[in-house]
């Protein structure tokens, strides 16, 4: 387990299950996990003994008219929100209770009582969106039975376009919960956890494990195992030794594991002792930050932590423990994510013109004007939906269809699902479209909007935008099991065509599928790259998107490739890669140029580096800016291959 952000997003689970004990140890409060109004977008684990009652269980007790609305990042795979006068009420026995969330652009304050006693006021305001966020916790409450009570407050954030009030799920403590057994290799943990409360990496920092390539050692080094520790272990040493980290920033921290058997270490800056730091307890204590400073100069210094010999005189050995280094990344000036107008299924107007088959879908489309808006109606559309339609800018032509208006052609070896071609100002919003060779392709357009559909079981690729098509979005899409019949082909999204393929394609010209906004989009179970971005593409926004890279063949390493120039990628979430969060790659001459990232989330989980730089020439003359606004942890060989700016 990797030390996180100081958030919770817990398991997507059943409507009640007991969480493992993975991430901390039992008797840590909830509130040294979970503190309250942050609003952020990484993973962490409940300790031992909780509970997660999601907002669908029937012990959730609801006042008003409250709604469901589903997203796989929520608990349990979907909330429940107010906007009127309702509450929320949960019943439990314990000490320890922690409201959940989704936060929103659109949510307003709630109160939040335990026993009838208002005890806090929470703002679930979000400028994006964040799911699984502990807006409330307490562990002070006495033994027994406790009622807690979100009531929503019809107040909002002046930054806010709505009131809503949400939940997502609570979380409780049993009295019963007891610590997880602890290994018993050495550097011999305490049967019990102390109550000190784990370091927890801020926003905008990097936690580089000790097993990571970038820690050198010196002298013999052994590794302990414990599901507690930063990255699921230590590297500890009983004879002459040293750990070495280089890093560019102006803060570090060193984290260690306290034990009744560990010495003194003393700690160097740049190769002066600043520090001699004590890494003795009584009783393990995990995660423990032994040694911070955030008064370096900008720029690259070396932490070294060393084994004295020397100890406590209450400890039993002299172990010298490295459990991770977290460097905080300097203030950021990468630029600011501005506002994108957006069509969306939500938005779509009333219907001009409605369908129910696949063949009236087609005909209605070749008849359409700016401004026509059509309907599909629930139901199955058997054939592939070929679309060529032109709106205007203010006029554009609308195809709308409910998740449970299913474009299925019968089969993956063969056929789209949905193609547009030669056509301009046509938004695509809302419609399931499934068991094709091809989710969606859109060529030789421009201002094409794919919105709010539901992509699913695809033989190649999920959405692909080619051929020159220009100034066109694909905006909050669900999109899941691609490749399924050849993982190769299997991309989420994918944007322009590969130079081997230009002269086939696009008249042996680059490929210029410009100016493509890829925003909020929703994509997991992808045989190849979750997004990639083809060299001849240019200026491009990838943002706020959801990625898990947890199926993705081997050769697939990164979460986003882009290979296009002046693309702008930010504010996007990743999870399980199989070796780099996000890349870039300069391999055909031309391309792959100024790129830019910031404010990304890179939890890797594999033996490369957040961000991977791969450029034709001298290291550095690509122009690519990776700022170090971005988060990484997890990531083997550390945050980039390059330096994060400022």
């Amino acid at each position: 387990m990797n030390i996180r952000k100081v958030h919770m997003l817990f398991p997507r689970i059943a409507r009640r299950a007991t969480i493992a004990a993975v991430a901390i140890a039992a008797l840590v409060p909830l509130t040294a996990v979970i503190p309250v109004g942050v609003a952020s977008a990484s993973a962490a684990t409940a300790p031992a003994g909780t509970t997660v009652v999601d907002s669908n269980s029937a012990e959730v007790k609801y006042s008003g008219i409250w709604r469901t609305t589903g997203s796989p990042s929520d608990n349990g795979g979907s909330i429940k929100f107010a906007s009127t006068t309702s509450s929320a009420s949960l019943t439990f026995t314990g000490s320890t209770v922690a409201y959940v969330t989704r936060m929103t652009s659109s949510s307003g304050t709630s109160v939040i009582t335990i026993d009838g006693k208002t005890v806090a006021t929470v703002n679930g305001y979000s400028a994006s969106t964040k799911y699984q966020q502990s807006l409330f916790s307490t562990s002070s409450l006495s033994a027994g039975t406790h009622t807690i009570t979100v009531t929503r407050t019809g107040q909002k954030d002046a930054r806010s376009t709505g009131t809503n009030s949400i939940v997502d799920a609570f979380v409780t403590l049993a009295p019963s919960g007891t610590p997880a057994s602890v290994p018993a290799s050495a550097p011999s943990p305490a049967s019990a956890p102390s109550a000190t409360a784990p370091v927890e990496a801020p926003s905008g920092s990097t936690t580089f494990e000790g097993d990571s390539a970038s820690v050198k050692y010196n002298g013999t080094w052994r590794t302990s195992g414990s599901t507690n520790d930063s990255g699921g272990g230590v590297q500890f040493s009983t004879t002459a030794g040293s750990a070495s980290f280089t890093f560019q920033g102006s803060s570090v921290a060193f984290i260690t594991r306290l034990t009744s058997s560990a010495g003194t270490s003393t700690v160097a800056i740049d190769g002066k002792n600043v520090a001699t730091v004590n890494g003795y307890s009584a009783t393990t204590a995990y995660k423990q930050n032994a040694f911070s400073t955030t008064s370096l100069s900008a720029g690259t210094h070396t932490i070294t932590v060393t084994r004295t010999g020397q100890k406590d005189a209450r400890s039993t050995g002299t172990s010298s423990i490295v459990d991770a280094f977290i460097v905080s990344a300097v203030p950021s000036t990468a630029p600011t994510a501005a506002p994108i107008s957006t069509h969306r299924y939500a938005d779509c107007p009333a219907a001009t013109v409605n369908v129910t088959t696949a063949r009236e879908l087609m005909t209605a489309v070749s008849q359409a004007q700016p401004g026509t808006v059509i309907k599909m109606a629930p139901g199955t559309y058997n054939e592939q939906i070929n679309m060529t339609a032109n709106g205007t800018a203010s006029n554009p032509i609308w195809v709308c269809g409910p998740r449970s208006a299913v474009v299925n052609v019968g089969s993956i070896q063969n056929n789209h699902g949905i193609q547009v071609s030669n056509s301009s100002n046509l938004v695509i919003a809302g419609m399931t479209v499934t068991n094709s060779l091809k989710g969606i392709s859109v060529i030789r357009s421009s201002n094409v909007t794919v919105a709010d559909t539901l992509v699913d079981n695809i033989g190649y690729e999920g959405i692909h935008l080619r051929a020159f098509t220009t100034d066109s979005k694909v905006v909050g899409n669900t999109i899941k099991n691609t490749g399924k019949r050849d993982p190769f082909y299997g991309e989420g999204i994918y944007i322009g065509t590969s130079d081997a393929n230009w002269c086939a394609q696009t008249s042996c010209q680059p490929d210029k599928t410009d100016r493509t906004l890829l925003m909020a989009n929703n994509i997991s179970l992808t045989g190849a790259q979750p997004i990639e971005v083809k060299e001849g593409t240019s200026s491009g926004i990838i943002r706020d998107n959801i990625i898990d890279g947890a199926s993705a063949m081997p050769r697939a390493e990164e979460w986003v490739k882009v290979k296009g120039n002046d693309w702008s990628i930010y504010n996007n979430t990743g999870k399980n890669s199989t070796m780099h969060g996000f890349a870039v790659n300069g391999s055909v001459a031309g391309w792959g140029l100024r790129n830019i990232f910031y404010g990304n989330t890179a939890p890797v989980g594999a033996a490369g580096y957040g961000f991977f730089i791969h450029e034709q020439g001298t290291k550095g003359t690509s122009g690519t800016k990776v700022y170090c606004s971005n988060t990484v942890t997890a990531a083997g060989s550390g945050f980039a291959s390059q330096a994060c700016i400022s």
